[in-house]
């Protein structure tokens, strides 16, 4: 973060000392950006719907355990993107990390618009499944736009309605892929994450993914052998 170096005092000359009091000041913009990331992340998680909001006039004292804020704050985004509204958490918890690493991020302004422009694809994308696949069970989810938030639900049937329209029945589908494509596009740019990274989040998934496979495995073996 080169901008940080017009916050060191012109008499600290030594270049040793500026580039660590730079990289010190990196390290702590970094947790801040956790911090932030876990703060929503606690909004999100206790949302009720009954706290008080500005969908909810309620004079108990809310659950959330970010108190009016965090009852607030959740409602408004869960109500308006739904669950892509865990996309900003990620993002800063990946934006913590290059910024703590001395990795950099690139443009700032890119990475947000990138970011913002994801949320309500994911959440047309999301609202869609209902439409294009009506057999599927209705998803529990705790406000009435659903999975893909208002936004993402207002997006979804204009799409697919402009769609039907020029390509028929096949362009519904045709425009759900190409939101997948955005997506795909836009969510690694909006992280900011290099190829490394991507490659050892990968592995680290597949990895989590085998220990339940793994512990299937060995029950039976270790239900066999005889007690000591």
């Amino acid at each position: 973060m080169p901008s940080l170096g017009r916050y060191i005092p012109a008499s600290l000359v030594s270049p040793r000392i500026r580039s660590a009091a730079r990289q010190r000041l990196a390290e702590m913009g970094g947790m801040v950006l956790w911090l932030l990331a876990l703060a929503l992340a606690a909004a999100l998680w206790s949302y009720n719907p009954l706290d008080p909001s500005m969908n909810t006039a309620s004079t108990q004292a809310p659950t959330n355990l970010l108190g009016f804020t965090g009852s607030y704050l959740a409602d408004v985004l869960l109500q308006n993107v739904g669950i892509t509204a865990a996309l900003p958490v990620l993002a800063m918890m990946a934006w913590g990390w290059r910024v703590v690493r001395h990795a950099g991020l690139g443009s700032i302004l890119l990475r947000l618009v990138a970011l913002l422009c994801a949320m309500p694809v994911i959440g047309a994308l999301l609202a869609a499944l209902p439409i294009l696949l009506p057999m599927l069970p209705a998803p529990h989810w705790p406000t009435e736009s659903g999975p893909g938030g208002a936004f993402g639900l207002s997006i979804a049937h204009t799409a697919l309605q402009a769609a039907s329209s020029v390509l028929g029945p096949a362009g519904r589908l045709a425009v759900w892929v190409l939101g997948l494509l955005l997506t795909i596009l836009l969510v690694p740019l909006g992280m900011g994450l290099s190829l490394a990274e991507w490659a050892a989040i990968g592995r680290g998934l597949r990895a989590a993914a085998r220990q339940p496979l793994r512990l299937a495995r060995s029950m039976p073996a270790r239900q066999g052998r005889p007690d000591r």
